[in-house]
């Protein structure tokens, strides 16, 4: 029985309270993980992410999944990452989303990267592995979130607040 037809047989060859217990159940149903699918369909790089309840959405430029998703995926669109944006600035972007996301439950302060390029139908792809820790360490320094010194935090008078 495929769930199309159990939605549509299902209220009619059951009890009620079968048919509403087991539709709650079904519609309940995660895979207990995220996954990310990428690689090039006819020569276009792709991003697939299937989503714990099993759907699959094609993202446009980039995909951060697990605990440490929802902070890292603001950094590629505060920073305005997309499909042109040069490799060493994606590789840095790529690091202080990583960084950032370190503050979740579950996130390692351990980071690998690695590069994946397709270079047509007659050659295969090639994974480059990137060894440049120390240096992006240095620009997130540099570039990543500041600490905000109290002492040069701006005193924002009354006239900034409405009471209400």
């Amino acid at each position: 029985l495929t769930y199309q037809e159990f939605l549509a047989l299902g209220a009619y060859n059951n009890p009620p309270e079968f048919f509403d217990r087991t539709s709650r159940e079904i519609e309940n149903i995660t895979l207990g993980c995220e996954l990310l699918i990428v690689g090039y369909v006819e020569g276009r790089p792709g991003i697939f992410h299937v989503q714990r309840d099993g759907t699959v959405t094609e993202q446009q430029h980039f995909c951060a999944i697990g605990t440490g998703g929802e902070m890292a995926e603001p950094v590629f669109f505060w920073r305005k990452y997309d499909w042109n944006t040069p490799k060493n600035q994606a590789m840095y972007l790529a690091y202080e989303a990583k960084k950032l996301s370190e503050v979740m439950p579950g996130v390692g302060a351990e980071t690998e990267m690695s590069i994946v390029r397709w270079w047509g139908e007659d050659k295969p792809l090639t994974v480059h592995s990137v060894d440049c820790e120390a240096e992006m360490q240095e620009y997130f320094k540099k570039y990543g979130p500041q600490t905000l010194p109290r002492e040069d935090f701006p005193d924002l008078g009354a006239y900034c607040f409405t009471e209400w």
